[in-house]
C-alpha cells in the first residue's frame, strides 16, 4: 500500500510491463486507487494510472498517453470524435483520401484558439492528462467533490501543469460560477457518481444548477457534452432533458454509445451540427470518418472508430417544449 486517504481509500502499486525501451534504472508501475467500503470486504477501483519510477522507487512521471480502464478510452474517443464533428461539419464532401487534413491536435478546428475542456469528476486524472497529451494546445479544468481523491493524486502520478487546473468543489456549483464569469467550454465531460454509484441528480435532473448552466452557455455553441451512465439507465428522458437545456444555445445532435468493458452508457450531444438528423447508418459513417481524423492527427495509441460508434440504436422521445415526436439515436 502506498498511501491511505482520509476516506476509506487507498493507492496500491503493481509492477507493469513496459512496451517501450526505458533508460537504465527506470521501470514502470500501475498505481491503483480503490475505495474501501466500511461494512464490506469488496472494494471499488476508482482509477488506474501508469507511472515511471527510478531505481529507488521514486516516482518520475505519469504516462499520460496510457488509459488502462476501457471505459475511459470510450469517453476520450467520444470527446475527440465529437470535436471533429462540430468543428468540421464538412462530411458531405469529405472523401476517404482527404481524411486527416483537418488537424485537431493544434486547435485549428476551434477557430485558432485554445480549446477548453471541463471534466466533472477527477478519478485518477487519467482522462484530463490524456486529453492534454493528445491536444497540446487545450486547457482542461477538472472539478472534484471529494478532497480525498485529490489528496491521493500525487501517489497516482498525476501532475498539474499550466494546462490542467484542478478545483475541489461541487461540479454543479463550479459550472454555475463558470457561466457567471463568462467561461465556456468546447467539451464538457461528466464522469461523477454518488455514494450509491449513480450519476448525481443535479447532472440528470432538469431545473438543477447544472442544467441552468447548460442553458446559459456552459457549453460553446459548437461543443460536445458527454455524460457517463451506468448500464441499464433509461437514457431517453435524460437525453431529452439535456437536449432541451442545450437548445437554448444551439441545435444539437443527441445520441448514445456503449462504453467499452464496463457496459456503461455514454450520452452525447454535439452542438452546432446541422439540424437534419442523419439516419443511423449515416451517423455511424460520419462518426467513423471523424474518428479517422482523430487517429491521423493525434498520437492516440488505440483505434477510435469502433469505440466512437459502439452500441447505437434508435428510440422515440417527445420534446416537451414543442410537443412533436423526434428520433434520438441511442
Amino acid at each position: 500500500m502506498i498511501a491511505r486517504t482520509a476516506r476509506p481509500a487507498e493507492v496500491t502499486a503493481h509492477k507493469a510491463t513496459s512496451t517501450q525501451l526505458l533508460p537504465d534504472g527506470v521501470s514502470q508501475e500501475w498505481r491503483v486507487l480503490r475505495f474501501i467500503p466500511e461494512k464490506s470486504s469488496s472494494n471499488l477501483i476508482q482509477a488506474i494510472n501508469k507511472v515511471s519510477i527510478d531505481a529507488d522507487g521514486k516516482l518520475i512521471e505519469q504516462c499520460r498517453n496510457c488509459l488502462l480502464m476501457p471505459y475511459t478510452k470510450s469517453i476520450v474517443s467520444a470527446v475527440l470524435t465529437g470535436l471533429v464533428m462540430v468543428h468540421a461539419p464538412v462530411f458531405e464532401e469529405l472523401q476517404e483520401d482527404k481524411v486527416g487534413e483537418n488537424d485537431i491536435s493544434n486547435g485549428s478546428n476551434a477557430g485558432q484558439r485554445e480549446p477548453r475542456i471541463l471534466c466533472v469528476g477527477f478519478g485518477g486524472g487519467s482522462i484530463p492528462s490524456f486529453l492534454a497529451e493528445m491536444l497540446p494546445q487545450c486547457h482542461v479544468d477538472v472539478v472534484e467533490l471529494e478532497p480525498a481523491v485529490i489528496q491521493a493524486s500525487s501517489d497516482l502520478g498525476f501532475q498539474q501543469d499550466k494546462r490542467i487546473h484542478v478545483t475541489v468543489q461541487d461540479g454543479a456549483v463550479f459550472a454555475h460560477c463558470a457561466v457567471e464569469s463568462g467561461t465556456g467550454y468546447d467539451a464538457v465531460i461528466v464522469d461523477a457518481y454518488d455514494a450509491d454509484g449513480n450519476v448525481p441528480a443535479t447532472f440528470a435532473t432538469e431545473h438543477s444548477a447544472f442544467f441552468e448552466a447548460l442553458a446559459s452557455g456552459l457549453l460553446a455553441s459548437r461543443g460536445v457534452l458527454v455524460t457517463n451512465f451506468l448500464p441499464g439507465t433509461d437514457l431517453a428522458p435524460v437525453l431529452m432533458r439535456q437536449a432541451e437545456a442545450l437548445s437554448h444555445r444551439s441545435d444539437c445532435l443527441s445520441f448514445a454509445i456503449q462504453a467499452e468493458g464496463s457496459g456503461n452508457l455514454l450520452a452525447l450531444h454535439l452542438c452546432g451540427t446541422p439540424t437534419r438528423r442523419p439516419a443511423k447508418p449515416e451517423l455511424c459513417l460520419r462518426l467513423w470518418l471523424a474518428a479517422c481524423v482523430v487517429e491521423n492527427s493525434t498520437a492516440c495509441p488505440f483505434r477510435v472508430g469502433r469505440l466512437a460508434t459502439k452500441g447505437l440504436r434508435e428510440i422515440q422521445v417527445r420534446r416537451k417544449s414543442h410537443g412533436d415526436c423526434i428520433t434520438i439515436i441511442t
